[in-house]
């Protein structure tokens, strides 16, 4: 993709909408939606997060620029497990509601409000930066437990998913009630990965 289209990705990866784009970058906004046409059909993407997703991926833009400069990973401790699953898919897949709904056997409506109270609790201002939110909690994570650095390209496989959610959940609940838990699961962590 172009240096143009990074720029409108990383830009939508801090949660502009289409319209602030186009003010931003002192362009229209029809011309914004032919960038982001163009990027989903190079990337093969399917919504702005998964595009974000697959060009964090590829190595085309840097998420960590994308955290707003108070960002706390610890927020991400608020959300319900349920929550986090749907965070969780949106980061690393970027599906829309009906595919998660699908995929958790939950209504549309149910996905939509926990996008809702996910972005209300985390501060988001769209579902487009959760990548970047996934990638300062594992950063964070890293960094809390002194482990072998996991990246966040690894876990974007659709098998390791689903264990990934549960060791990203119990991470984040194990680092308040046990201070040796939080080892034992970025343990687990590495595990997956080898």
């Amino acid at each position: 993709i172009t240096d143009r289209e990074c720029e409108v990705l990383l830009l939508r990866s801090q949660g502009l909408t289409n319209k602030e784009l186009a003010f931003r970058l002192k362009i229209s906004e029809l011309t914004v939606k032919n960038h982001m046409s163009k990027i989903f059909r190079k990337l093969g993407a399917i919504s702005g997060a998964d595009a974000i997703t697959r060009a964090f991926r590829l190595g085309l833009i840097d998420l960590s620029a994308s955290l707003p400069p108070d960002f706390n990973p610890d927020v991400l401790r608020e959300l319900s497990p349920r929550e986090v699953e749907v965070f969780m898919i949106i980061a690393n897949e970027g599906l829309g509601n009906k595919e998660i709904a699908t995929r958790l056997e939950i209504t549309e409506k149910a996905v939509k409000n926990h996008v809702t109270s996910i972005k209300l609790k985390t501060g988001a201002l769209s579902r487009d930066q959760f990548p970047a939110f996934f990638l300062g909690a594992v950063r964070s994570a890293n960094e809390k437990t002194g482990s072998v650095e996991i990246e966040a390209v690894d876990i974007f496989t659709k098998p390791a998913l689903t264990l990934f959610t549960f060791l990203i959940t119990a991470f984040w609940f194990a680092l308040e009630s046990d201070p040796d838990l939080p080892r034992l699961v970025s343990w687990l962590f590495s595990l997956m990965f080898i």
